[in-house]
């Protein structure tokens, strides 16, 4: 009982003999378990065995609250009756929840045992699409960093529809199904507020405005009185070149808009003024096709400006909202942004730009990574760079997949701010991950190499380059055998050295596990070169 801070041995007592239940039948957080076997006792290998033990060991240098559990359908008894009991609140179809199928244990294997678990757990939300159809459902998912007794599905709120069929799929997993309400298309949204739950200690969750904490919906697509096409917009300028001081930028959209409005442009580099519709495109109370509006680089500056517009920022008259996105890949959304080049210094010829870029190296998550884990790498340019890539990147303990730009941070002429990419670590292996850029691979607009590195020495940055610790090997569930033997033979008449040899290493092998008749043992000890 207590706070666990080393190691516990955990049993599960079964109602009826099994052959067939086995560790990997168990669902275990905040640590792992080793050493899984029968107590020989309780049963024969043919009959099976009533109760089984294993070592349950928190995840190192943390504190929380574990749980190891079993659900329904995991073993059977000789009959080939399959359990119906489970954790799992509300049981599945044919299952009983029952509380003793888990135990949930407070653990702290932090440096200094004695701090306490002040850490806020956070939220994850998913789901399985994003646009419904009228009819359509979504289902979706909530995944909690810790476990959590008081997470209810009325700590979720929800708009432009229903929550149902509220499952726990583990201790820390739930799952629910989204129904849009009825009639016109429109959203709905799912959010998880801060302070919403709590973990094992008492730490409410304070991630309420992170983009993970909510997912929305477009509903009822197609529910339009028979228009289901989304609208779509060009976004284009008037002129060319490098821009000194303003120009007149148009918005055409393929079909009529009354609710587009300068609000639902995104400006990078300057600002718009004059926003208004082209008035022989259409009419006030039928919308118009066309506006236009006046764009204004900053002041006293150069740099490349962008006037975007991103999906969902207006509707046709059927209230179809627009699908396309300069944020997103696709021929469909390309012509959704302009880039201009503009230079309002005052003086308009400057000194040729002779600045190196930097770049800084991040990881999304934190912690070490486990077997089947990945993580984002993203990797931050202080100048757009169009020569930028994956084989700039120094990769130890595993490889980068997925490497690309970051639509909103630039464009192809120009190059990009930012990219990402996935980092795997080495599979079946321990050890620390560095994802890292050296000087002199990539360069700006101006041709300027970067001259920051993680080497040590002349442009040495920490930010480029990030450390994880992995490990992903497989666990070892094979109990270790023994082989007793003599280094004589025949009848002893004095003493006699006696060999223990076993089938793998061990620190806990000691004088008192041996059985000794006729006789006593001394001078225990290993032999120095087996390990």
């Amino acid at each position: 009982s207590g706070t666990v801070t080393a190691s516990e041995t955990i049993y599960f007592t079964l109602s009826e003999a099994s052959t067939t239940f086995a560790q990997s039948d168990i669902d275990v957080t905040g640590g792992t378990l080793s050493n899984f076997t029968p107590v020989p006792s309780s049963g024969t290998a043919s009959a099976g065995y009533t109760q089984y033990t294993a070592t349950f060991t928190p995840s190192p240098n943390a504190s929380g609250t574990a749980t190891i559990g079993v659900k329904s359908g995991m073993f059977s008894d000789v009959a080939g009756n399959a359990n119906a009991d489970t954790y799992v609140s509300p049981a599945p179809a044919g299952a009983t929840q029952e509380g003793n199928n888990l135990v949930s244990l407070n653990y702290n294997t932090s440096t200094n045992p004695a701090t306490p678990d002040t850490t806020a757990p956070t939220i994850a939300i998913t789901a399985d699409k994003a646009t419904l159809a009228a009819g359509q459902s979504a289902s979706v998912t909530f995944v909690l960093s810790e476990p959590s007794s008081d997470f209810l599905s009325t700590d979720v709120q929800v708009s432009g529809g229903t929550l149902s069929g509220w499952t726990q799929l583990n201790p820390s997993t739930y799952s629910a199904t989204f129904t849009p309400a009825a009639g016109g298309q429109g959203t709905g949204r799912i959010y998880v507020a801060s302070s919403a739950f709590r973990d094992a200690a008492g730490n409410a969750n304070a991630d309420g405005a992170d983009a993970n904490n909510a997912v929305d919906f477009i509903t009822n697509y197609g529910n339009n009185g028979g228009d289901s096409t989304p609208p779509t917009i060009v976004v284009a300028r008037t002129a060319s070149g490098t821009l000194t001081s303003s120009e007149t930028l148009t918005f055409t959209l393929s079909e009529a808009s009354t609710n587009f409005a300068a609000t639902d442009i995104d400006v990078v580099g300057g600002s718009l003024s004059n926003f208004s519709p082209v008035p022989t495109s259409g009419t006030a109370g039928t919308g118009y096709t066309q506006y236009t509006a006046t764009f204004t680089p900053s002041t006293n500056s150069t740099g490349t400006a962008t006037i975007g517009v991103a999906a969902g920022k207006f509707s046709d008259n059927a209230g179809n909202a627009n699908q396309d996105d300069y944020k997103l890949t696709g021929a469909e959304n390309t012509n959704n942004q302009v880039s201009i080049a503009y230079n309002t210094q005052a003086n308009p010829n400057p000194p040729a730009d002779t600045t190196a870029p930097s770049i800084v190296v991040a990881r999304a998550g934190s912690g070490s990574l486990a077997l089947g884990g990945t993580e984002t790498i993203t990797f931050t340019l202080s100048e757009g760079s169009t020569s930028f890539n994956a084989s700039d990147v120094d990769v130890s303990g595993g490889t980068l997949s997925g490497f690309a730009p970051v639509p909103g941070s630039g464009n192809a002429t120009s190059g990009y701010h930012q990219y990402t990419a996935v980092f795997t670590p080495a599979a079946n292996s321990v050890g620390t991950a560095t994802i890292g850029v050296a000087a002199g691979k990539f360069q700006d607009a101006a041709g300027n190499a970067n001259t920051d590195t993680y080497v040590a020495g002349a442009g040495f940055e920490a930010n480029n380059l990030v450390s994880i610790g992995y490990n992903t090997q497989q666990n070892d569930t094979s109990r270790p055998t023994i082989e007793v033997s003599r280094a004589g033979s025949g009848t002893v008449t004095a003493s006699e050295t006696v060999y223990f040899t076993l089938s793998e290493a061990s620190s806990t092998f000691a004088l008192s596990d041996i059985d000794v008749t006729g006789g006593t043992l001394s001078n225990f000890a290993p032999v120095s070169t087996s390990g």
